[in-house]
């Protein structure tokens, strides 16, 4: 190639170079689109969820954490859970309170500014806490209220403005990492006044404004309360009843994470109500008159295996599937008739959370006691030791690799 020809080709190189550049960004975009599709994970529920596990079976290692116990500090119903830096956060939707405590059981603080001032908060619906330990309280007064790491008052984001006119209530949030929210009004969406043709969750921004709209609805079934599970940027979704598909959010939007394959017993898709007005009717019925297999509740995951409940026949099934060797233990869990609910709050170090009343353990009767497992046992004589009328016990347990 003489100088001329190789500067013409040079020349003509640079300005296909952003041709280029595109088709290198847009291949590697869809690279890394086949390869989010391709990580979505499926689990197989066979008809073993019949069986029942014990803690024998599945739990390699345990502890108990007794929560400091003062008149000030008493826990009424403890309605949320989170984990994060060895600190336990803990809400008490009976006296609206939220209170946090270290790794031992001690109280770090407590906030309890119920009222309608500017930093008071009341009919606490969810709570959210940052990668900085500020604390999210969404708020049945002045929307969410933000408070830094010592319990101290920040701001106030107020969701109710002209830019956003939803109807019923918004009771569960997520932090996006970004500085947005995740929002969920349960199936009434923001803009609309019944629940056909809405969405599951919308995104909201700094400046008060609906971004993105996602997982429209397309019946009548509600959810529970409580369908964010995780901390800032990474949500495991609790799914709608019907719905077999576990959605992880992020601060980059919301995506498929887990399908669930409940094979036979999944809901036909023409069993799901037409109407809200036919919906508590015909979800019964699914419930009571049907083996089919109704929600998805409190997902759960670790760096290792990934934790959930699901309801059949009326009776509440737990599944553990194992990221490693790919098998599922599903079944009936008898020992949380002990646990509150959910039976598995949050994860502490790739541990399993759970919470145990005191008072609940002298209403265990002897003829359960006797079903129990060595290791169920074990941990039951260890409860009767404690004063009935101190707080809850937090159980935590690190499952076997399987």
């Amino acid at each position: 190639m003489n100088l001329l020809n190789k500067y013409n080709f040079r020349v003509s190189l640079i300005h296909k170079l952003p041709f280029l550049i595109g088709l290198l960004i847009l291949w590697a975009s869809c690279n890394k689109d086949q390869k989010d599709h391709n990580s979505l994970v499926s689990i197989h529920i066979d008809k073993s969820f019949t069986n029942e596990i014990t803690l024998d079976s599945i739990v390699e290692d345990y502890s108990l954490i007794e929560l400091e116990t003062k008149d000030e500090y008493l826990l009424a119903t403890i309605t949320q859970i989170d984990y994060l830096d060895n600190r336990f956060y803990i809400q008490d939707s009976r006296s609206h309170t939220f209170m946090a405590f270290d790794t031992s059981g001690k109280v770090i603080y407590k906030l309890s500014s119920v009222g309608r001032g500017p930093y008071g908060f009341s009919d606490i619906y969810d709570f959210k806490v940052d990668n900085n330990h500020n604390i999210y309280v969404l708020s049945g007064f002045n929307g969410i209220v933000i408070f830094d790491s010592t319990g101290s008052y920040v701001s106030s984001i107020n969701y109710n403005s002209e830019s956003i006119n939803y109807a019923g209530t918004i009771n569960a949030f997520g932090l996006t990492g970004t500085g947005d929210f995740y929002l969920w009004n349960g199936t009434l969406g923001i803009d609309k006044d019944n629940y056909q043709g809405t969405y599951h969750i919308y995104r909201f921004t700094q400046d008060k404004k609906v971004s993105e709209s996602y997982l429209p609805i397309d019946h009548g079934f509600t959810g529970s309360k409580k369908i964010f599970y995780g901390l800032e940027g990474n949500y495991l979704l609790q799914t709608l009843p019907g719905n077999d598909t576990i959605y992880r959010a992020d601060h980059s939007g919301i995506n498929p994470a887990y399908y669930v394959d409940f094979g036979t017993t999944k809901i036909p898709k023409n069993s799901l109500p037409s109407s809200y007005e036919n919906y508590l009717r015909e979800y019964y019925k699914l419930r009571t008159e049907t083996n089919f297999s109704t929600s998805i509740n409190s997902p759960l995951e670790t760096e290792t295996f990934i934790y959930f409940q699901f309801m059949n026949s009326l009776t509440t099934r737990s599944a553990f599937y194992s990221f490693s060797t790919g098998k599922v233990i599903t079944g009936t869990l008898p020992f949380r008739d002990i646990l509150g609910w959910p039976s598995f709050s949050c994860t502490f170090n790739n541990k399993l959370v759970g919470y145990i009343e005191p008072s609940k353990i002298s209403s265990i009767s002897s003829e359960k006691v006797e079903k129990f497992s060595r290791l169920e046992k074990e941990i039951y004589n260890k409860l009767l030791k404690t004063d009935l009328n101190n707080n809850p016990i937090l159980l935590i347990l690190q499952i076997k690799n399987f």
